[in-house]
């Protein structure tokens, strides 16, 4: 039929039904290798129009030649049209196996036959006339494809390897598989399936086809480029052995060369129960192995489908500590030389389990120490900060301003005992209103630092304005407390979020980071140091590439020291009292400078 008439036709079935009664009927039938008959009958007789004359009203017949009209349509779908007029034309085109039309004989009956392909599915035959509703019949056809699968293996295994091919989306094969494997290949399972014979009913075939292991085939038998191109194939496929959340990682994150490394050690472990734990840890590994930062970790842990399968029990407990930093640092130095997935996840549910008995140890410490006093540290004027800061003002094309300290303002905190060495830091950092305690009598020197209340002090301290300042993480918000400081030192380039989109709001400061972060403050300011200091530290190995440079410069010009084994231990989160030493620092090689 030419595109002409088919563009009648359905043209055609869209308007029909215009206003009539229903008066039409049609038989269908089918047999097991698709031939489909079809009858049906319109009552021409009811078909005609009522003329009213000289108070009479008189039936008059249409005998015009569309009341012979038909028109026959077979749609394939996945489930039972009952309204074609619900799709559009590109729809019913996409769907039809069969379209022909005629005209209906003097007593309105008509008929069509045909056989539709060999496809498994929902049928609608769709019959109608430009007078009466349509008429929808449907059947789900299975059976054909056997008996056109048993006349294949009368040519043998090259006959069954053109059935396949000929008819792959319409039976049960995993034809992603079968494509890539060799012509050898093809042939064999072709002689396993012509061996078992023929097959009597719809069930039996399919089983034929569900118990190929070809994909076994294609990681024992080709090459990895056509691994590689399965695998990716496979990807977004519905109940396919590659289609989940660590698949996707691999497809997508990972550059073709480190996918082709992983394959290759891995193909001749195809058939071992194990393969896809080594294959998700291999992934897990190349994924990681370029995260500069330990809190990249988050990506993995707080992933919010769990691709990587930790328990829930462990992702409770890390969800609930104040300090997560010290979970994911010790577990990026593990990333480094876990065996596998297995026990990374295990050594993630201990060190959550271990902090959250550290915090909850400390937190008892404190209550009691703190029961005399409950309720001193009510009024704090930081939202869930336990330093605040008061940002200068500074002229928009942020020239550092000095603070003049007052020196009328004492700090008189009970707590500092054994804090020597940071005592006079944190005195003349309170004179300028830098820092303050929890309460009058309280600085709680070995609190650990956030990164927002570090950035604060930083910018505080260099006067950096951020009153007109934006940033765009997606963990600050234009309503925290610490949005002007943090957006004012991401426009002068003093920090960088743990991610693209991140900051890192709520993680502890590193003395690692807070190295980075000291460094482009004096990069800011053109501060130009002499070297002072030429001591090694003896842990230098533990720091992050990203940060190496920049411990080294501060170690250098004294800006940071070590401890007294000699290490610099840069995972550890800064405490409040180390914290205060290094601003009163950057402040003396700021205010040297000026």
């Amino acid at each position: 039929m030419n595109k002409r008439i088919f563009t009648f036709i359905i043209l055609t079935v869209l308007v029909f039904a215009l206003s009539a009664p229903v008066f039409a009927d049609a038989d269908l039938s089918v047999n097991e290798r698709g031939n489909v008959s079809l009858t049906f009958d319109f009552d021409l007789s009811n078909l005609g129009y009522t003329m009213v004359k000289d108070g009479s009203e008189n039936f008059v017949p249409y005998e015009g030649a569309d009341a012979k009209k038909f028109a026959v349509l077979c749609l394939l779908s996945d489930a039972e049209i009952s309204d074609i007029s619900a799709l559009s034309q590109d729809e019913i085109k996409n769907m039809t196996v069969f379209v022909t039309g005629g005209d209906l004989d003097d007593s309105g009956y008509g008929s069509a036959s045909f056989r539709i392909p060999s496809k498994s599915g929902v049928y609608t035959v769709v019959i109608t006339n430009p007078y009466f509703d349509k008429i929808y019949k449907s059947f789900n056809f299975e059976t054909k494809l056997y008996f056109d699968y048993n006349d294949a293996l009368t040519d043998g295994e090259e006959g069954v390897i053109s059935f396949i091919e000929e008819n792959a989306p319409y039976i049960p094969i995993n034809y992603d598989a079968f494509s890539l494997i060799s012509e050898d290949e093809k042939l064999k399972f072709a002689k396993i399936l012509t061996e078992k014979g023929e097959v009597n009913n719809a069930e039996d075939f399919n089983a034929l086809f569900e118990n190929l292991a070809l994909e076994d085939a294609v990681f024992e038998t080709c090459a990895d480029s056509d691994v590689l191109k399965y695998i990716k194939a496979v990807n977004a496929k519905e109940n396919s052995s590659f289609s989940d959340g660590i698949s996707s990682v691999f497809v997508k994150k990972l550059k073709e060369e480190k996918q082709l490394e992983i394959i290759n050690p891995l193909i001749p472990s195809k058939a071992d129960s194990a393969f896809r734990t080594k294959f998700d840890f291999a992934v897990f590994k190349a994924y990681t192995e370029n995260f500069e930062y330990f809190a990249s970790l988050s990506e993995i842990v707080e992933d919010k489908n769990n691709i990587w399968g930790f328990s829930e029990e462990s992702l409770e407990t890390y969800n609930g500590l104040d300090n997560k930093n010290a979970v994911l640092s010790k577990l990026f130095d593990y990333v480094q030389t876990a065996e596998d997935m297995d026990k990374f996840r295990e050594k993630f549910a201990s060190l959550a389990s271990e902090q959250k008995e550290s915090e909850d140890e400390k937190k008892n410490e404190n209550n009691n120490n703190n029961s005399s006093s409950k309720g001193s540290s009510k009024g704090s004027s930081s939202k869930g900060s336990s330093i605040s800061a008061t940002l200068p003002p500074v002229p928009s094309d942020n020239v550092p301003e000095t603070v003049v300290p007052d020196t009328e303002k004492k700090a008189d905190f009970a707590d500092l005992t054994g804090f020597d060495w940071a005592k006079d830091a944190v005195d003349y950092l309170y004179q300028k209103g830098i820092v303050s305690g929890r309460n009058e009598k309280e600085f709680a020197p070995s609190d650990y630092v956030t990164r927002e209340e570090f950035v604060k002090m930083v910018t505080c301290a260099i006067g950096l304005k951020g009153a007109d300042a934006e940033c765009s993480f997606t963990d600050v918000s234009a309503d925290d407390w610490f949005y002007a400081p943090v957006a004012a030192a991401v426009r002068a380039s003093v920090i960088s979020g743990i991610s693209k989109d991140k900051f890192g709001t709520g993680q502890n400061i590193t003395r690692e980071d807070s190295a980075v972060i000291i460094c482009r403050a004096l990069d800011c300011q053109n501060v130009k140091a002499d070297i002072k200091n030429t001591a090694e530290i003896t842990d230098a190995q533990d720091i992050s590439p990203y940060a190496l440079k920049s411990v080294e410069r501060l170690l250098k010009i004294g800006l940071l020291s070590g401890y007294e084994d000699k290490t610099f231990k840069p995972k550890n989160s800064l405490t409040r009292a180390e914290c205060a030493v290094v601003i009163r620092k950057l402040l003396s090689f700021s205010e040297v400078e000026r």
